[in-house]
């Protein structure tokens, strides 16, 4: 029997390219995808995430894999062969257990970024040898390399986690010229506590990602998470973990219904201001969910209603 090659030949997308028409402008997009390239996460390659994409009348795509840009090349040429907009970015996953979605605005910001993951699969936070498959990034690594790139915060599943992060101290040291900088003072707490320090620490942070976890407290969540981003300047954003391009099943057997439109109705009057979180003009041409107009919830079939209840 013959033996498959070691290295497969490329899938791409199969189409004319003459006969696409591109997508109209649509009112939610996926930022934060991850593909095969996340090893043990994304299952995913470019072909299968743009062609669903492009069936869900999707305009634009964001790839975000976890510390690497390993799969951006790929998303970029088969999302241009669909005339989807890439949005290029990645997901960066901090040694304090932090992760944001960063997204670049310019060509001198993408250097930075990949500088930034150059550095932390090159070395270790003590200046070691880094091992092989490892990236310790710090969010004073971050911070150093985030100009012009925009942020925008992955909160943990459970809003009562908490986290150690080292910020300035606010004595002021007494002598000249020569007084040394700020001391570093670790700081202990949950998100609530820590997003202002974090809002302050990362100037390209404008935004806190809300996702439909289906565990049954979702409204309240993204409630919870409007009120912090509101606190600290910040608006929300929504996303979706996305780590595989087809529909999957909850752990009972049901089909998840992802339709955006649909789970954030519940939403509508609590957080309709945030969730217009239109970055086409305010972060590098990248978009949010934008609410439905008035009444849309009356004209859905009643099968058709969200309904988040029983889970």
């Amino acid at each position: 029997m013959p033996e498959a090659p070691l290295t497969p030949d490329r899938r791409r997308v199969t189409v004319d390219p003459d006969s696409v028409e591109p997508p109209a402008r649509s009112s939610f997009v996926e930022l934060g995808l991850v593909s095969c390239f996340s090893f043990l996460r994304g299952a995913s390659d470019a072909v299968s995430l743009v062609e669903t994409a492009y069936e869900l009348g999707y305009d634009a795509i964001g790839i975000a894999d976890v510390n690497s840009m390993a799969g951006v090349v790929r998303i970029h040429a088969e999302a241009r062969a669909l005339k989807l907009r890439p949005v290029i970015g990645c997901r960066i996953e901090t040694v304090e257990g932090l992760t944001f979605l960063a997204y670049p605005q310019d060509r001198a910001a993408y250097g930075r970024l990949c500088a930034l993951i150059s550095a932390g699969r090159m070395g270790t936070l003590d200046g070691e040898w880094q091992d092989k498959g490892v990236c310790e990034i710090s969010l004073a690594m971050l911070a150093a390399r985030g100009e012009g790139v925009h942020l925008v915060l992955v909160p943990p599943r459970d809003l009562e986690e908490r986290f150690t992060i080292a910020v300035e101290s606010n004595v002021v040291a007494l002598g000249g010229e020569g007084a040394q900088a700020p001391a570093l003072l670790e700081r202990t707490g949950t998100l609530d506590k820590l997003l202002p320090d974090l809002a302050a620490h990362l100037p390209g942070l404008g935004h806190i990602a809300a996702c439909y976890l289906h565990v049954g407290d979702d409204v309240a969540r993204i409630a919870q998470l409007d009120a912090l981003a509101r606190g600290a300047g910040l608006s929300l954003l929504a996303t979706n973990d996305v780590l595989y391009h087809a529909w999957a099943d909850d752990s009972s057997g049901e089909r998840v219904d992802n339709n955006y439109l649909k789970l954030f109705i519940e939403l509508e009057a609590l957080i309709e201001n945030a969730l217009k979180a239109d970055l086409h003009d305010k972060h590098s041409k990248m978009r949010g969910w934008t609410p439905p107009p008035k009444g849309y919830a009356e004209e859905l079939q009643p099968d058709e209603k969200p309904n988040n209840t029983k889970r």
